[in-house]
Formats: C-alpha cells, sequence, structure tokens
C-alpha cells in the first residue's frame, strides 16, 4: 500500500469501510454478523433453525473482516466486526476444549463406528472394505434400506450380531456388533417410529447401553418438531440410564444447536472434544461443512481417540472411536 492509499483510508469518513473492496468486506460483515444474530431466535421460528449450523463459518468470516479492517485502520468497523464475532466464536470455541474424557473410563476396551451411509449410496463394496478394515466392535448405520441391509448382511463374519429396522425411506437404522446384543427396542418420537434404537451389551463383565439415532432434518415445522422431539426422547433415556452410556449418530444438529441442550443437560459429554473436532456433513465444502454426527457418552465411559473417516460416497464422514468403560 502506497502513501496516497493510506492517506485515502486515514482520511475517509468514520463510517466508511474504506476502498472499493471494502464495501464488500462491510457486507460481508453485515451478513455474517446478522445471521449470527438472527440465529439466536432459532426457537422461535423453524425457518432460523437453518442458519443456526453454520457459526463457524460466520466466525471465520468476522475474523477475517476484523483484519481486513485492522490492516485498513478502519476502527468502527474493526470493533463492529469484532463484537459480532464474539456472539458464534462463544458457540464453536466450547467444542475445541476437553469435554472431561479422562478419568471416566476404565480398563476394557470397546471400538464404536456411527455412519449415515446415505440411501442412495452406490460405493457400498467401498463402505464395507472400509468398515472391514475400521474393524469396530459395535457399529451404527443410518438410512438403511432393503438394499442396505443384504449389504451389511456381508458384514456377519466379522459384526455377527445384527439389530436392523429396515425402511424405504431415510429412516432405517441397524446396529452390528461383535458382541451379542439383548434387549434391543427402537425410540420413537412423533410421528417417527425409527428415530432410535437402543441395544444393551456387555464389556468385560460391564454393561453397556448403545443408542444410535438418526432424527429428521429441520425442513419444515413439522420435522424440526420431530428432530427435537427425538433429542428430547434421547436426553430422557440418558436420563434414566444407570450404566455406561454411548449415544451416536447423524443428529440433524451441531452442538451448538439449542435443541442439543437437553442431551448436554442430561449429563451426555461429547466424546470428541479435546480429541477431534470437524464438519462431517459436506465435509469438503467449506461454505456448507458442519459437524452434525455426533459420539456422546455418560457414566463410566470415556473415550481416548476419535477420527472421522473418508469419503466413502455419502454426504457424512463416518466417525470411528476407541473408548475405555
Amino acid at each position: 500500500m502506497n502513501r496516497s492509499e493510506k492517506s485515502v483510508f486515514s482520511e475517509s469518513p468514520w463510517w466508511q469501510p474504506g476502498g472499493g473492496f471494502g464495501v464488500l468486506v462491510a457486507l460481508g460483515t453485515l451478513g455474517a454478523g446478522g445471521l449470527a444474530v438472527v440465529s439466536l431466535a432459532a426457537g422461535s421460528w423453524w425457518v432460523l433453525d437453518l442458519v443456526t449450523p453454520f457459526q463457524l463459518q460466520y466466525a471465520v468470516s468476522l475474523l477475517i473482516a476484523a483484519l481486513w479492517f485492522a490492516m485498513r485502520k478502519r476502527w468502527v468497523w474493526l470493533g463492529l466486526a469484532a463484537v459480532l464475532f464474539a456472539l458464534p466464536a462463544a458457540r464453536v470455541v466450547p467444542c475445541f476444549r476437553s469435554d472431561g474424557n479422562a478419568g471416566h473410563g476404565g480398563s476394557a476396551s470397546l471400538r464404536v463406528l456411527s455412519f449415515n451411509v446415505l440411501t442412495s449410496n452406490a460405493r457400498c463394496s467401498d463402505v464395507l472394505d472400509w468398515v472391514r478394515k475400521a474393524d469396530p466392535d459395535v457399529a451404527f448405520f443410518a438410512e438403511v434400506d432393503p438394499k442396505w441391509e443384504a449389504e451389511l448382511e456381508k458384514l456377519r463374519p466379522t459384526l455377527p450380531y445384527h439389530a436392523v429396522i429396515a425402511c424405504e425411506d431415510n429412516f432405517g437404522v441397524a446396529v452390528l456388533s461383535k458382541i451379542p446384543l439383548r434387549d434391543t427396542r427402537l425410540i420413537s418420537a412423533g410421528d417417527l417410529p425409527t428415530a432410535a434404537i437402543r441395544v444393551e451389551l456387555e464389556v468385560a463383565g460391564k454393561p453397556l447401553v448403545v443408542i444410535g439415532a438418526h432424527p429428521p432434518p429441520p425442513l419444515g415445522p413439522g420435522l424440526t418438531r420431530e428432530r427435537n422431539q427425538t433429542l428430547v426422547s434421547l436426553a430422557n433415556e440418558a436420563s434414566e440410564n444407570g450404566s455406561a452410556l454411548v449415544v451416536m449418530g447423524d443428529f440433524n444438529a451441531t452442538p451448538w444447536c439449542d435443541c442439543m441442550r437437553p442431551l448436554y443437560g442430561a449429563g451426555l459429554r461429547d466424546a470428541r472434544r479435546g480429541l477431534e473436532f470437524g464438519p462431517t456433513w459436506r465435509r469438503a465444502n467449506l461454505i456448507f461443512g458442519i459437524p452434525i454426527d455426533h459420539l456422546l457418552l455418560k457414566g463410566p465411559v470415556s473415550a481416548i481417540s476419535c477420527q472421522t473417516g473418508p469419503d466413502l460416497g455419502s454426504d457424512h464422514r463416518p466417525l470411528v472411536a476407541d473408548l475405555r468403560l
């Protein structure tokens, strides 16, 4: 930047963002900041729920804008960008902190896997090959239709115990396990009978409850209500559960969505915090990638590692975690 350009920025009126490109940065600041502000009222109208998941994108956009304004000494705009940045940052930053995994588990080990395979996904053999390589002890799959039910049958040599509810729509669920399953039942919420599947098993003599969930996306008032009711039902299950508990799946909600609060209020801990964090849906898309697949724990169980899997043809990425209980 030459001396004349510095003079233009320093002498322009306080309310101007500075330079021709500054107008675009200012509009981006107002857009990202405005969406961050209105998302605070997501509980009052389902449409606002659709803009809530993108807090990380808002935070990054506002941080870049703040740096741009700082370099050009546009102090008023810098202050506005900084204040607006604080809103999404306050919701996102806790996801990068440890959530207290240490000290909750014992010496018994368990590897769990969660994956929304996508009903229309044609890369079935790639998925099965990767699951065999990941070698989970317990795996949950969402969007299991009759085609995927038949494909998952091919995993019986390594995961012989199956609890599968295949559906023609996108809400079939399945739990596959190396360990015998007992007391398998569905958790329903609203009009969706297959909102979640609950199984009990025993690991090294210790009882464990595993719940795999796939509530609907918030694409309308009815579906938003169904999703929220499902998450409340999961929270109720967690509150009543007295043994180690793992709740995993595609929740169609990010950790900072209001609808997730009942789960955290029921004592569930996010296993990814302090270990690994990032988008699981549209992961490669910088604009729309968001973390809506979860692995939550309660009781005497902790995660010692957690990883996001590769692109296997689904719009989701799988999650794999090593647990101790």
